[in-house]
């Protein structure tokens, strides 16, 4: 039954199940509504609408003095620039491959590991941040050109366990993560601020990658929303 489904292999029908003791019993679908995303998900290929746990790195990039520069624009000029940020980037992600899960303003979250390659991800995080900045030299010769004013770039990157799976609505579908590990990613990329810094990864990052980069610093440091110290640490860009 679980082929005829398409499910994978590490999850088994409640019919297999072996009971051993007392147990409690909820059920995941209620109503028709429970019914219909359960078929759709099972509808899908790919990555999965059930959702899998990965282990993927995980990087938020957003733009330095971003807010000044939208308020000193009419909106059309704003959504005009973010569509050309957009569209350059995505192809150096794409490239790296990593897949844009969210955007929100001009900040930008992008999974790697996501959509197949299970191997290399901080790496690839990292090379794609790296030819992010190159693009963006271009990119703000544009803003230059045509309003007088330049864009910086600052990017978090984390790496761990996460649930990936397709997120609908519908007519929207997207590839997201769920998990801690896309919080922490979030927290990193803020950090920048208080070191100055371009881009900043967290110590299970770095250890997937310390024998292949040189940090330029390290610094031990809260985090927004967090509870202890973390270690980061400022790879070069």
């Amino acid at each position: 039954m679980s082929l005829r489904l398409g499910l994978p292999g590490d999850i088994r029908l409640a019919c297999q199940t072996c009971i051993d003791g007392d147990i409690r019993m909820r059920r995941l679908a209620v109503d028709d509504l429970d019914t219909q995303i359960i078929r759709h998900q099972l509808s899908r290929t790919g990555v999965g609408g059930l959702g899998q746990e990965r282990d993927i790195a995980v990087m938020f990039a957003d733009l330095a003095d971003y807010t000044a520069f939208a308020e000193s624009l009419p909106a059309f000029d704003v959504v005009h620039v973010l569509n050309r940020y957009y569209l350059t980037m995505n192809r150096v992600i794409e490239t790296n491959h990593g897949v844009i899960s969210d955007v929100a303003g001009d900040g930008m979250l992008v999974l790697f590991g996501a959509c197949g390659k299970a191997s290399g991800q901080v790496m690839d995080a990292i090379e794609t941040v790296r030819a992010m900045h190159r693009e963006l030299l271009g990119f703000n010769a544009y803003l230059q050109q045509m309003y007088g004013r330049q864009l910086g770039m600052r990017a978090g990157i984390h790496f761990g366990s996460a649930i990936v799976g397709d997120f609908s609505t519908g007519p929207m579908s997207k590839v997201a993560a769920i998990g801690d590990t896309v919080n922490m990613a979030s927290r990193i990329e803020q950090a920048n601020k208080l070191f100055g810094s371009n881009l900043l990864i967290s110590q299970s990052a770095y250890d997937q990658v310390k024998t292949e980069v040189e940090v330029s610093a390290s610094h031990n440091c809260e985090l927004k929303g967090k509870a202890g110290i973390y270690s980061l640490y400022e790879v070069g860009i």
